[in-house]
């Protein structure tokens, strides 16, 4: 069946032309590229032999200046393509394979489930990693990420003097900060610093993030959204908008 590997965009100025796969059977284990390099724009592989048991990194290459990035921190991927399937969808519409055939509905499939993405800030598209994400220092002890239904946090790094140089923040033997599933980080009082100080992308962040499966709540708005996008009624837009309000909520609430 495979697997789905999904991934970031990299941050910072450098133009990757290209990213790599690597894969291991543990997550301490041996990693080896799979497949070929993955054009830029293209942030997420099919691996044909993958288990769900397997483990992956990513790392970016930049052909023309012969250079390759670190590779991020270890992730699983799903074995699904899409919050729902084709079969399920044409039992919830009624859907003929005359009137619709299996890649038109696979595609209207992928573009519910990027939207659910986007619009509620969390994935249920397996484990992913975010490396080096920047965020402004807003002078208090809490900050809170982009993404919610965190898994880990890698590296918490703070600049605090504005001289481009970031210090790790100790996660254990001291604990400096707390984090919640919901993206919140806390420092400790007496860690140090002991706020996010006043400044300018001078906070760095390395973190896992999502969900391994899609909920039942998931699977059916994707259903809903597929039959909206096929025959488009006012009371289950509204209710499409609803589910949608109700998932993004969660995400920030979840502690």
């Amino acid at each position: 069946m495979g697997i789905i590997v999904r991934f970031s965009q990299p941050d910072g100025d450098t133009t990757w032309t290209h990213s790599r796969i690597y894969r291991a059977a543990s997550e301490t284990g041996s990693y080896s590229q799979v497949g070929s390099d993955i054009a830029s724009g293209t942030y997420y592989y099919y691996d044909v032999s993958g288990t769900t048991s397997n483990w992956y990194e990513v790392s970016y290459y930049d052909s023309g200046n012969t250079v390759e990035s670190s590779k991020t921190d270890p992730m699983q991927g799903g074995d699904y393509r899409g919050y729902t399937t084709v079969e399920e969808l044409r039992k919830f519409t009624g859907a003929t394979t005359i009137e619709l055939d299996n890649n038109s509905i696979q595609a209207m499939i992928d573009q519910a489930t990027e939207e659910i993405d986007k619009r509620t800030g969390r994935t249920w598209q397996g484990i992913a990693s975010q490396s080096n994400e920047y965020y402004d220092g807003n002078g208090e002890r809490e900050m809170k990420l982009q993404r919610g239904d965190i898994q880990s946090i890698t590296t918490l790094q703070i600049d605090d003097d504005d001289d481009d140089i970031f210090d790790t923040i100790s996660s254990s033997s001291p604990v400096w900060y707390d984090w919640y599933d919901n993206g919140r980080i806390i420092l400790n009082a007496s860690s140090s610093p002991s706020v996010f100080p006043d400044g300018i992308k001078n906070v760095r962040v390395s973190y896992t993030y999502g969900n391994t499966s899609p909920s039942q709540d998931v699977k059916h708005l994707t259903l809903l959204m597929v039959a909206d996008m096929l025959n488009t009624e006012e009371r289950r837009t509204a209710l499409i908008e609803r589910k949608i309000r109700e998932l993004k909520a969660i995400g920030a609430d979840i502690v």
